[in-house]
């Protein structure tokens, strides 16, 4: 039953892609009418916009009275593609109060990211609001809700905020006092913004910090006491002295926790993968009043953190008074993105307790960034370049991802970095390079972030403009250019395959541009290549223009195959497990799917008469294919790994043992099933074991360390590490297909295959009957089977393994990427005087 449900499901979201893809079709136009009409109905109804969209970008004080917003407002499926609609900002409080706000047109990027509705640029619908509020509060609580009205095109449509940027002052906006009251703006779930007005009862006075003795001088009338609450306990503070209306306070927090146990004032946080404690808690202070009252202490100024001494201090949130207890810290006050003389990221501000020898990093979803830190007076400064070299490649930018600002401490323990409420105020702050798009932001817990984005030009962002590009793209006649386009893995790589045919091309046909497209600038391209990030407008004229284009993966419904084109899909391995219309429970819909991709394709490389017959098979596949071997295996014909171990750090008389596992697809994050560091443990001196996680998987080798165990998971060619290898571990990957040219031993650890085999993908032969290795299912065998791997191999697996390379490596002979390219070159384009048209 489920699967004819998500069979039925996939059908609805095909055909309502395939309407969407076609504007100008009256399916199109009676789609839309209906679904506008419907949206219109429930808006009656519901007596608000069903398909509203507004989101709060930034909430900051200009002044002690001037409040400013950005954001932007729309409903879906209604666009202002003349002009920019008119939109009003109030606002609305009780009796029919209503305070208007100075509103101007402001182009938000953002906002056609906002929804998946390709049918319009939504970035004229943003604004800039700001609201004047002297004179306007007498003393009375109150609360204000944000409005907004959009009218164009003959509609009003009204509504609060539903949604807001979550790093930067709309998630932190500031308190002020005014007026004898304070004003507080904060975020209400199902309200939006709000801001509040009352006259607290307590206010802060003064407070000093010494050691973890603090003393706090609170303001309001009839106060008797006071305490810190946290969720862990209660911190009693007590009168120091009373004066009329005037509270002091003192008290001292208890030691911290242990850093190994969670407990009071201990947080546990996962920093982005690298699991750690961070000691940090907050602490709201409250007072009591002479009726048995408990009230918060509110601030009634305006100013970010307040006093601090060592490893306790002050904060503000929504108004109140907050005390962190911290041993070291550090507080970011400002930020400044740098070209000279290098790219990268200046952070200064002030230290909280002994920051000696402590360092920083920006860590990132899958790359971590060192900066340099200077200490000096209560004060720091930190630089993190931008651009660097891993693996002995040229320096590249960071991969795109959000990097948050960590610290260790001297004794290796995560220590809080916090963000100033003056800064705060002035996030987020984008800034354009040539090699990404680059925002500083913070994330929840106030850490200072910046996020890296691909190089796209403004009219390259959102859904919009991706669909006006796509449309030129599929309506050009391009000219033809004399030039390659190669893509790998969907262009998280530029190896493979196609990486050793662009070697050859470079070599032999330097006149011939060669374009890579990249999923982003830190993807490192060949020398004198040219990278084309996914989605610019230089990505889609390469697909159209060039005469040749090499894949090892799918091209996509985003390709459409030009006449003048030979499109030669490489592939990435031969099979083991089933793929394709193989595979068990494929359906009409992957079927259909599966065979538009392979009509793009004019030629097939297989590199053996196995994976040949596969394809035909597999992919109903009645083109030519050419079994001349992977290219990719030239250099395992007398290619030598020492330069490899040099570069590794691997000693040259080490045993090199390279573990690498394939994916599983009913995972949705990869796991070891063999535990590598207590294999390392056992392998002992002598021994180097290699950890290559899987390109969809690549955080399959997180938090893995251990003595004798190398994680290169990320290191950008696969081929060197075969040569640098003396064993191979795997389980049903295609490395075992190409490892075997070498020859060298090779190892099946494979505790699930009954599983696997039966259950989850199928398989094309017995293992069991045909690996020329062993076929390992207990992990305590393994330790053994590597150090008898090299004897084995000649003694049990010397016919087993020229039966194999007969097989799987007839053409993996060193030249196999000079007859792909012969053959490839001699090849005219099919479709070049072909009346049909393209299948898409």
């Amino acid at each position: 039953m489920a699967s004819r449900i998500d069979f039925y499901k996939r059908a609805v979201y095909l055909t309502l892609r395939r309407i969407n893809d076609n504007p100008d079709s009256v399916l199109h136009k009676v789609y839309r009418t209906t679904l506008l009409g419907s949206r219109r109905l429930v808006s009656l109804v519901a007596r608000k916009p069903v398909a509203w969209v507004a989101q709060l970008q930034s909430a900051r004080w200009l002044n002690d009275h001037q409040f400013e917003i950005t954001g932007f407002a729309f409903e879906r499926g209604i666009g202002f593609p003349d002009q920019p609609p008119v939109v009003r900002v109030w606002l609305a409080g009780p009796r029919r109060l209503r305070v208007p706000a100075t509103v101007e047109f402001r182009r938000d990027l953002a906002a056609s990211g906002r929804t998946k509705d390709s049918d319009f640029d939504y970035s004229n619908t943003g604004f800039r609001a700001v609201f004047d509020l002297r004179g306007l509060f007498g003393g009375e609580p109150m609360q204000l809700c944000a409005q907004v009205s959009v009218f164009g095109r003959g509609r009003t449509r009204t509504g609060g905020f539903e949604k807001r940027f979550g790093g930067g002052s709309a998630k932190f906006p500031s308190a002020r006092a005014l007026d004898g009251v304070q004003v507080v703006p904060r975020w209400v779930a199902d309200e939006g913004l709000v801001i509040d007005v009352r006259k607290p009862a307590a206010t802060l006075g003064s407070l000093e910090f010494s050691g973890r003795r603090m003393l706090l001088e609170v303001r309001g009338e009839g106060l008797t006491g006071g305490e810190l609450v946290n969720e862990t306990g209660v911190v009693p503070l007590a009168a120091a002295s009373e004066a009329s209306g005037v509270l002091r306070l003192e008290g001292e927090l208890p030691p911290p926790a242990p850093s190994t146990t969670t407990g009071a004032g201990l947080v546990a946080e996962d920093v982005d993968g690298l699991h750690g404690w961070v000691r940090h808690a907050w602490y709201e202070a409250w007072v009591t009043d002479r009726d048995g009252r408990r009230l918060q202490v509110a601030v009634n100024r305006p100013g970010p953190e307040l006093g601090e001494g060592g490893e306790l201090s002050g904060y503000v949130a929504d108004g109140c008074l907050l005390v962190r207890d911290t041993p070291v810290s550090l507080l970011v006050s400002s930020v400044a993105f740098e070209t000279e003389p290098e790219l990268g990221v200046r952070v200064a501000g002030r230290v909280r307790g002994d920051a000696t020898g402590a360092s920083l990093q920006f860590v990132g979803a899958h790359q971590t960034l060192p900066a340099t830190l200077r200490v000096e007076d209560g004060r720091f400064e930190a630089f993190c370049p931008l651009m660097s070299s891993t693996w002995g490649r040229p320096p590249l930018p960071p991969q795109a991802s959000a990097y948050t600002l960590r610290g260790l401490t001297a004794d290796n323990e995560w220590f809080w970095i916090g963000t100033d409420s003056d800064l705060i105020d002035q996030l987020p702050r984008e800034t354009q390079h040539p090699l990404f798009r680059f925002r500083f932001q913070v994330d929840g817990g106030r850490r200072l972030q910046f996020r890296v984005k691909a190089p796209r030009a403004d009219d390259e962002l959102g859904f919009y403009h991706q669909r006006v590009l796509e449309e030129e793209y599929r309506n050009t006649t391009f000219e033809p250019e004399d030039s390659v386009f190669f893509e790998s893995f969907y262009g998280r790589s530029a190896a493979c395959n196609p990486r050793a045919l662009d070697a050859l091309i470079a070599a032999e046909h330097p006149e011939l541009t060669r374009y890579w497209g990249v999923v982003d600038n830190s993807v490192g391209v060949p020398p004198g290549a040219v990278p084309v990030v996914y989605n610019t407008r230089a990505w889609w004229n390469a697909r159209g223009r060039s005469r040749w284009v090499i894949a090892n993966d799918w091209l996509r419904v985003k390709f459409a195959h030009q006449p003048h084109q030979v499109v030669l899909q490489t592939w990435h391995g031969s099979m083991f497990k089933r793929i394709g219309l193989d595979r068990p429970g494929f359906d009409p819909i992957q079927e259909r799917a599966l065979k538009k991709e392979r009509d793009k394709w004019d030629l097939l490389l297989s590199q053996n008469r196995h994976s040949s017959e596969i394809f035909r098979s597999a992919y109903a596949w009645e083109g030519p294919i050419l079994e001349e071997g992977y290219p990719r295996n030239d250099a395992l014909a007398g290619g030598d790994g020492r330069p490899i171990r040099e570069l590794l750090g691997i000693p040259l008389d080490d045993t090199v043992v390279l573990y690498a596992p394939t994916w599983r697809d009913d995972q949705t994050k990869a796991e070891l099933l063999l535990d590598v560091a207590a294999l390392a443990a056992e392998l002992g001196a002598g021994y180097t074991l290699l950890l290559r996680g899987h390109t969809r998987t690549h955080e399959i080798s997180e938090a893995v360390t251990a003595e004798h165990l190398l994680d290169v998971t990320t290191y950008p060619d696969i081929t060197e590490l075969f040569l640098a290898s003396d064993i191979l571990i795997t389980d049903y990957s295609s490395v075992m297909f190409d490892f075997s040219a070498t020859g060298r031993p090779m190892i099946f650890f494979v505790p699930d295959l009954d599983d696997y085999r039966d259950s989850l993908r199928g398989v094309y032969f017995d293992l069991e009957e045909l690996a020329p290795g062993p076929v390992v299912y207990d992990p305590a065998l393994v330790a053994p089977a590597v150090r008898s791997a090299a004897a084995d191999r000649v003694d049990s697996y010397a016919a087993k393994y020229d039966q194999w390379q007969a097989r799987f490596n007839p053409h993996d002979d060193g030249q196999s990427g000079r007859r792909v390219l012969a053959r490839l070159f001699a090849t005219d384009p099919p479709r070049l005087h072909s009346s049909s048209a393209d299948p898409e």
